[in-house]
């Protein structure tokens, strides 16, 4: 074949590699007089790389108080290296015969524009009162360990040309491969559409108004209750009927949207604690971090009290610690609001653990 300017074209094959860089680290974290901790102090462990002379993360204990059970044990991670695009943790303890016991694992974007802090709060189903119960076999000489495994991506390391084959007749794309961001978005928008359709809808999820036809395999992908619900013989399993009697329409409908399609469009504060409370109560712990978010770069005194009973109600340490030093900061235009003093009634534990940290200072 001939082009235009005299010269003939060749057919040519390329093969391309690219690398992503990944750091694995795992470590025991041992934990003195466990039984002396106090309830919303950090004890921090350092996570550092093997490669360079620095921390990558740091990850923070809170024993948390609460109304739902005392002593729960909460982790919050902070990335410090600004290359780290990813990073995956996971936590067991460790028994006194050196078996683990799977704690919690999640993961972080650090530079996400949703992740304003660059960190993860995860929530573990352990509690002191367990542990001590357990003593012989978790808490041998008061110190609980912990095993931490990590592992911390700088993202593409290498992009290169391998080998070009010039000639080759057997196949060569007439188009371009479309690029990730093309195939994305249009899985997206087809997710979108069997959302908004409601098309092969194999279950419902009913509010006290409306129904939500949903699809079992998207539920149980994004949320462990929801597996959990569809997988054993409960009522919903058995009629494809999920009574949401406790939240509202449009809160449901946002769920569900993010769950077919990551998305959340025009939340307000209200919007974003009610559905901060749905994420947290069916695990979608991406919607609950970026609920956390929002609230956190929003947060204004008149809202602080909101958000720190909201908080305290779902044993989020990473956000209470958040809304508590925002209080400190703004402690005259807090204090002397009526929504205070609503607190200082309905909830006078959380106030004065609220102003024994100012005294503390």
């Amino acid at each position: 074949m001939w082009r235009s300017d005299g010269k003939t074209t060749e057919k040519a094959q390329s093969y391309a590699r690219t690398r992503i860089g990944v750091e694995a680290r795992s470590a025991v974290w041992n934990i003195d007089d466990f039984s002396q901790l106090e309830p919303y102090k950090a004890i921090t462990f350092p996570i550092k790389s093997s490669t360079v002379n620095e921390e990558l993360m740091n990850l923070d204990l809170y024993l948390t108080g609460g109304q739902k059970f005392e002593g729960g044990a909460s982790f919050q991670t902070h990335c410090f290296r600004s290359k780290i695009k990813m990073a995956t943790i996971q936590l067991s303890l460790l028994d006194n015969a050196g078996g683990k016991t799977e704690c919690v694992k999640g993961e972080v974007w650090p530079n996400a524009p949703e992740n304003l802090h660059k960190q993860l709060s995860l929530m573990s189903q352990v509690t002191r009162n367990r542990l001590m119960a357990a003593k012989d076999v978790y808490l041998p000489n008061d110190v609980l360990s912990v095993l931490c495994e990590c592992t911390f991506s700088t993202g593409v390391i290498l992009e290169e040309i391998e080998t070009v084959h010039y000639g080759d007749k057997d196949f060569i794309p007439e188009q371009p491969l479309a690029n990730l961001a093309d195939e994305l978005s249009v899985l997206k928008k087809n997710l979108g559409s069997s959302f908004e359709e409601g098309f092969m809808s194999d279950v419902k999820l009913k509010t006290k108004t409306c129904s939500f036809p949903a699809h079992k395999f998207i539920l149980s992908a994004r949320s462990p209750v929801f597996k959990a619900m569809f997988s054993s013989d409960m009522r919903e399993s058995m009629c494809d009927i999920v009574d949401i009697q406790d939240l509202e329409d449009d809160t449901v409908k946002r769920m569900l949207r993010f769950m077919y399609i990551a998305d959340v469009d025009d939340l307000g504060w209200s919007s974003a604690s009610d559905l901060y409370a749905a994420a947290d109560k069916y695990e979608v712990l991406t919607l609950k971090e970026k609920c956390s978010s929002y609230l956190k770069a929003n947060l204004r005194p008149s809202s602080a009290c909101e958000a720190l009973i909201l908080a305290d109600l779902h044993q989020d340490a990473g956000l209470k610690r958040f809304v508590q030093e925002f209080i400190l900061k703004h402690t005259s235009e807090v204090m002397n609001s009526d929504e205070w003093k609503h607190m200082m009634e309905t909830n006078p534990k959380l106030a004065a653990e609220t102003m024994y940290l100012k005294f503390k200072e």
